[in-house]
């Protein structure tokens, strides 16, 4: 599987302090950042940090979707429930996963997406909004060599330690 180029789409579902943080980061590094949260007032500020408003139709369209929300009901509801992606996710698409879930349920969600054909990255990250502005998020990367390897350039981009990572 080919390494993603600098001009990745990526789409952030979580819009909260750290998950717009990371949009206006990768914005100004110049990549095609979407983002979605259930929260309206949470997408007006999507504006301000550069993204473009995703819907629960097009979430599906990046081929990078990374999930910062606050636990994995959120993750699951958003992959199961009304919105559906997962039965829109291939073998095209990577889904990282930037919040703290226990690592059972994390297999969990990562065996759930595998299955529907797409790469999973487990990779909380630390180090709160200010440091995510500035690409400097401590990143705990998780996954097979592959599915790494495709997140790579974006978890560059996110954040200046990474560990876990197979080189």
């Amino acid at each position: 599987m080919p390494h993603l180029d600098t001009k990745a789409r990526v789409t952030v579902v979580g819009l909260g302090n750290l998950g717009l943080a990371i949009v206006a980061n990768l914005v100004s590094r110049g990549w095609y950042v979407a983002g979605f949260d259930t929260a309206a007032a949470r997408m007006d500020l999507l504006n301000t940090a550069g993204g473009m408003a995703a819907t629960t139709g097009s979430l599906a369209e990046t081929g990078l979707l990374c999930f910062v929300v606050p636990d994995d009901a959120a993750i699951l509801d958003t992959l199961t429930g009304p919105t559906d992606l997962l039965s829109r996710l291939g073998p095209e698409h990577t889904v990282l996963v930037h919040s703290t879930v226990l690592p059972s349920r994390m297999a969990e969600l990562g065996g759930i997406v595998r299955q529907a054909g797409a790469a999973f990255v487990d990779a909380p990250v630390s180090g709160g909004a200010e440091r995510a502005r500035r690409g400097d998020l401590t990143v705990f990367a998780g996954g097979t060599e592959e599915d790494l390897a495709r997140a790579r350039p974006l978890l560059e981009v996110v954040g200046s330690r990474r560990c876990g990572e197979t080189s």
